[in-house]
């Protein structure tokens, strides 16, 4: 028999924060300010006499995406091309970031691609968990077929 309050009738979310709760010694009113808080800030709206007030505006642009010098950005697309349309090593680069934040799920996201002298990639762009600079860098260049490619992109960019 299932015990009262769980079961099919009560959403999944509802058990985990109960199992939440229960883990960090939490009484349901703590747990629902914690849960409505951490709504409020992440939708941006207003959080009434808070000091951490969010904007509702569009995030601002990042201008640290440069690229450093002997570095040339290309596309995500040359860059599959490089890659012979390897898109599951790509999406495996985007989550394989080291950020510091609390989420354990996080992937890099609105980056840009760039290739340094050594013809190694290095994506540049948003941790999704907190929403500051990452930085993801990627030893490719090794590989004589990987670096014959990535010289045939920057030749067709006008780069090399």
């Amino acid at each position: 028999m299932i015990p009262a309050g769980k079961g099919w009738n009560t959403p999944i979310s509802d058990e985990f924060d109960a199992l939440l709760a229960e883990r960090d010694g939490w009484g349901a009113e703590e747990l629902d300010l914690v849960i409505n808080y951490d709504i409020k800030y992440r939708m941006g709206d207003e959080l009434e006499g808070s000091e951490d007030q969010r904007m509702s505006g569009p995030p601002e642009k990042h201008e640290e995406h440069r690229s450093l010098p002997g570095e040339q950005e290309i596309t995500r697309f040359e860059l599959l091309r490089v890659l012979d349309g390897d898109v599951e090593w790509m999406q495996a680069q985007e989550e394989l970031i080291i950020c510091l934040c609390p989420p354990v799920i996080k992937r890099l996201i609105a980056y840009r691609v760039f290739v340094n002298h050594q013809y190694d990639v290095v994506l540049r762009g948003v941790c999704s968990g907190c929403k500051t600079d990452a930085t993801r860098y990627v030893e490719i260049g090794e590989d004589s077929e990987v670096e014959r490619r990535i010289k045939k992109v920057l030749k067709e960019r006008g780069c090399g």
